[in-house]
């Protein structure tokens, strides 16, 4: 495919809030942003919390509808008439931060992978549940985890069956919003080595959202950093260094990133 496989024009959504009888508090969430996704990148969105970025993953995948600007998928625009073309779901997926909210806990964990597989494949039952755990054990859940439900899961285990359920439509384009910011930081990197060994073998395109920027730097090809609802930053992520970035913010965001440093005098004994 020559071209971007998402391109965002201009893209405005403002959120109202009614204070009746006083006037509604405005609030710009996405401020004319445009970027473009090329095939089979990985590109981190980075930003403090109300900087735009989920809102704007929400605009990509028909979750917020955009007040002004395009958005095309594949050079089709995805907001045709205003209305979200239901049909660029199964290219764009979307992994949510809280992945108990977002799985079915009535369902088995079987079948919450083999739910889209029959929607989307028109796979019959059977089929359906072999293809379900095909896909649990491409994100590491074998033996019995497929006949548990959702809350006998770790916080990383629900987030591996969230994954496995995004890839069962055959996405090309794979949406994280925050996959691993309520993971442990051991957990966070078995997500993020999943989601590297995932989009080598499946040749995905995917859009990370985080606060944390050293995430983004480990997984992405390069990084878009967002403030107030615009875009102030763009570069690769091997370029992403207090040294290099141009703008302050982005740099008081990779300032901010923890790390261990030797105390500089020895720690007092206890008694």
């Amino acid at each position: 495919m020559t071209g971007p496989l998402l391109l965002a024009e201009g893209v405005t959504k403002v959120f109202k809030t009614s204070r009746w009888p006083a006037t509604p508090l405005r609030t710009v969430a996405i401020d004319d942003v445009s970027l473009r996704i090329e095939p089979g990148e990985s590109v981190g969105i980075a930003g403090e919390s109300g900087s735009g970025k989920s809102t704007l993953i929400g605009a990509f995948c028909g979750l917020v509808r955009p007040d002004r600007g395009s958005i095309q998928l594949r050079g089709k625009d995805v907001y045709r008439g205003r209305r979200f073309d239901r049909r660029a779901w199964r290219s764009m997926q979307l992994v949510f931060q809280d992945p108990y909210t977002s799985l079915n806990p009535a369902m088995t964990v079987e079948q919450n992978v083999a739910e889209p597989l029959r929607f989307w494949k028109r796979l019959d039952d059977a089929a359906a549940r072999r293809a379900a755990r095909e896909l649990l054990e491409l994100v590491g859940l074998g033996g019995t985890v497929a006949e548990r439900r959702p809350a006998s899961l770790s916080g990383g285990q629900r987030q591996r069956v969230s994954i496995a359920r995004a890839l069962a439509a055959e996405p090309e384009l794979l949406l994280l919003d925050e996959s691993v910011s309520a993971l442990d930081v051991s957990v966070q990197a078995q997500i993020l080595e999943l989601l590297m060994r995932v989009r080598a073998e499946r040749d995905l395109t995917q859009v990370l959202v985080s606060h944390d920027i050293s995430v983004l730097q480990l997984v992405c090809d390069r990084v878009i950093v967002m403030q107030a609802g615009r875009i102030v930053e763009e570069c690769s992520a091997r370029d992403l260094t207090v040294e290099k970035v141009s703008e302050p913010y982005t740099r008081q965001l990779l300032e901010a990133v923890p790390t261990l440093r030797a105390p500089s005098a020895p720690l007092p004994q206890g008694d």
